[in-house]
This record gives C-alpha cells, sequence and structure tokens, in this order.
C-alpha cells in the first residue's frame, strides 16, 4: 500500500470559528472560517465522468472551533488499492480516496473524499 501525506501547513496554529458543510448541492464542499478572517473552501471540480465527494466525516467538527488546529494534513492513495474482482468488474476505473485529518486539543475530525 502506497500513500501520501501533506501537511496543510496554512491551517496549523490557526484557530477555527467554524466549519460550514454544504453537501446538498451538485457540489460538496466545506468552508473553513478562521479567527484571523481568512477562510479556505474545499471542493472538487468535477471531471468528465467523475463522482467525487464528500464520503464520510468522521467526528465532531465543534471540536474543530476556539482552538488552534494542532493537525491539518492531507492522506492520499497513489495507487488503485482495490481487491482483484472490482478491479476485472471495473477495468477503466479508478477509486482514488482522500483523508484530511484535522484535530485541536477538544479532539479530532477527519473527512474522506
Amino acid at each position: 500500500m502506497s500513500t501520501e501525506v501533506t501537511i496543510l501547513s496554512n491551517f496549523l496554529g490557526k484557530t477555527l470559528t467554524s466549519v460550514e458543510v454544504d453537501d446538498g448541492g451538485s457540489e460538496d464542499s466545506i468552508l473553513f472560517v478562521f479567527d484571523d478572517g481568512t477562510r479556505y473552501k474545499m471542493f472538487h471540480n468535477q471531471d468528465y465522468c467523475e463522482d467525487i465527494r464528500v464520503n464520510d466525516i468522521c467526528g465532531d467538527t465543534a471540536d474543530l472551533i476556539g482552538k488552534p488546529l494542532l493537525m491539518a494534513e492531507e492522506v492520499t492513495n497513489s495507487e488503485d488499492l482495490l481487491r482483484d474482482e472490482i478491479k476485472n468488474a471495473y477495468p477503466n476505473d479508478s477509486f482514488p480516496w482522500t483523508f484530511y485529518k484535522f484535530a485541536t486539543i477538544k479532539g479530532s475530525v477527519t473527512i474522506i473524499w
């Protein structure tokens, strides 16, 4: 299994005032608002035949509010790690995944795309 981890240094040490999840439209998005006024919107521009969405949010985003972020990282797969029967059934498809991991002293949240 091969994965790649990227530290999201723009987030580390910053304090969130809100995390707004929008999963009701044509694209999933998550807006991060920090106490210094900066805002980051997490979303994926869909390419032809893609369907990339937020699959799950593990943890309570309220745990990220009001305390500095101690962890902010992106973890992705760099190869398809599917069982052979899935690869044979869908030979032209890929199934990438990305986890975004955030933590404060109050708790942690993992967002799975």
